[in-house]
Order: C-alpha cells, then sequence, then structure tokens
C-alpha cells in the first residue's frame, strides 16, 4: 500500500510542518501487511485523531487541513479533515458519458466547509455557530469546519476524517489529485484533470504547471498539488 496526503496549514506553519512528519507515520504505524480494508480505514480514522492530540498537546493555536489517499492493489481510501480535496481521473467512455474530453472527475472527498448543511448542523449541535463574513467561518473565525489542530475551535471543528472508498479499476482510471483549496477556489475538479491530463499526454506530470496555472487564474492562497 502506498500513501500520499497534502497538508495546508493556516494560522501558521508548525500545524502542516508537524502533520506532515507525524500523520502517514501514524497510520503506517498501525498496519500490518496483511490487513482488511475495514482495519485500513479504521487505521485512517484512529491515526487522524492521534495526531489532532499529539498535536494540541504541544500547546500551540496552529491548525492544519488534510487530505490522504491510500492505494493498495485493489482499493483507493480517500480521507480528508478540511476543505483540501482529492479527484479521480477516469476515462471518460468508461463512464458511458458522451463528453468531449478524454477524462472525467469524480470527487474522492467533499469539502468541509462551514456552510455545508450538515457540517453547519453538527456545529450547531455543539453548542457553536456559523456566520458568514465574505464566506461562511465557525464562530465568525475558521472558513474550514474540520481541520488537525485549532485547540481553540476543537469543540466544532473536529478532526474525525471522513473516508471513502473506491475500488481499483486500473483500465480505467488514470490518476488522483490532491490538492489544497489555492487551486478549488479558482478552478472545478473537472477542469483541473483535464488540464493534467493535457500535460499527461505531454509526458509531463503537471502538477508545477497547475499550480502555475491557479496563480495565473487569480488564486491568492497558498497552493499544493499532487499528482
Amino acid at each position: 500500500m502506498s500513501l500520499f496526503g497534502v497538508f495546508d496549514g493556516h494560522n501558521g506553519y508548525r500545524g502542516s510542518l508537524y502533520v506532515r512528519e507525524m500523520l502517514l507515520h501514524n497510520i503506517a504505524s498501525s498496519l500490518e501487511e496483511e490487513t482488511s480494508l475495514a482495519e485500513v480505514q479504521s487505521a485512517i480514522q484512529q491515526a487522524y485523531v492521534k495526531t489532532d492530540q499529539d498535536f494540541i498537546s504541544l500547546g500551540v493555536r496552529d491548525g492544519c487541513c488534510v487530505v490522504t489517499v491510500a492505494v493498495s492493489p485493489s482499493f483507493i481510501i480517500a480521507a480528508n479533515a478540511g476543505d483540501s480535496r482529492a479527484v479521480l481521473a477516469v476515462k471518460a467512455e468508461e463512464e458511458g458519458e458522451e463528453m468531449g474530453g478524454e477524462v472525467r472527475a469524480i470527487d474522492l472527498t467533499e469539502d468541509h466547509k462551514p456552510g455545508r448543511p450538515d457540517e453547519q448542523a453538527r456545529i450547531e449541535a455543539a453548542g457553536g455557530f456559523v456566520v458568514e463574513l465574505g464566506v461562511p467561518r465557525v464562530m465568525g473565525y475558521l472558513a474550514v469546519s474540520r481541520a488537525i489542530g485549532d485547540a481553540e475551535l476543537k469543540q466544532f471543528v473536529i478532526a474525525e476524517p471522513e473516508i471513502h472508498v473506491k475500488p481499483r479499476e486500473p483500465q480505467a482510471q488514470r490518476f488522483v489529485l490532491l490538492a489544497t483549496d489555492g487551486l478549488w477556489d479558482v478552478m472545478s475538479s473537472q477542469e483541473a484533470v483535464e488540464f493534467v491530463w493535457k500535460k499527461w499526454e505531454e509526458k509531463d506530470h503537471g502538477a508545477e504547471e497547475l499550480v502555475r496555472e491557479a496563480y495565473r487564474l487569480g488564486s491568492y492562497d497558498n497552493i499544493c498539488v499532487m499528482v
């Protein structure tokens, strides 16, 4: 199994550095070579929570949005806490749809924004509130509803990931794209995978060019992309 992740810190740099070092280690350390799908999902969930607890115990205020993808011979297992996103690119014709492009984007994760109805309901049930200040914000402050860290908002901004599983279909699946919200602020999932696929056909993995394209389109947030 291979593990990949993108880590988007906020309110400081320490969250992303810590999570980069520890999260995948915490996932891997709890897995055996022969592990069921259910055990992998459980290990990922526990690792997110443990990483959050360990980071908060350091007494810092930083936070970090996280998206990870575990790839085995049989499954693609995506997990996220925050608004970084994982997208799977598949052959368009394999989906039975008439499309102009050669690839179709399938979101492997759903962004954790405070304005998402289920997330807002969860926050309000915990005694918090969401207010619109340019974008929906938890307690009028944070623009994501899940993350590792953010100790002062931990009652509302949980680290528990949502996990989604896709079977591996090597003949239909082209690549997985992971990126921070600096990309998704200016491009849709479909636009991003089409851009990468054009670069892929030119023997370029497309990640660096996709970052440059996001800047060209006016993204003012930090941008990290992995293909």
